[in-house]
């Protein structure tokens, strides 16, 4: 299955990775992350590296189901992501640069079917606005 860049985005905000920690384990580039969460052209090569990473992290990339869903993400059963906070430090001592907690009323927003109608740059503004990348 050919990921999206949004699934991207979504396995890796599940996941509670920060695009640099996802850089520093794969060994790609920063903005060629950003650029493949976009949707821009990525080596085949590169989406593959990325989508081992997430999954051997336990998310699960969902097929679209035509009248029923666009292609998505979960987390794999007993899977319970790593609590980073805001400006919390890895091992490493470098900045975690983890997600910020949600306001319930957007996480909401984002699981209904109002969100799967904005177009990819629509969610992605509200993505950037929430998550701060």
């Amino acid at each position: 299955m050919a990921i999206t860049g949004d699934q991207l985005r979504m396995a890796r905000a599940a996941l509670k990775l920060s695009i640099q920690e996802v850089s520093r384990r794969t060994g790609i580039d920063k903005s060629t992350i950003v650029r493949a969460e976009a949707g821009g052209n990525t080596y085949y090569q590169t989406m593959i590296k990325l989508q081992a990473l997430l999954e051997a992290e336990g998310v699960e990339f969902i097929d679209p189901v035509e009248g029923q869903r666009g292609a998505g993400v979960a987390l794999k059963w007993g899977i319970e992501p790593a609590k980073r906070l805001p400006g919390s430090r890895t091992e490493e001592g470098e900045d975690g640069g983890a997600l910020q907690a949600l306001d319930h009323d957007l996480a909401d927003f984002m699981s209904s079917p109002v969100w799967l109608k904005l177009s990819e740059d629509g969610r992605r503004a509200i993505s950037e606005a929430a998550f701060g990348e």
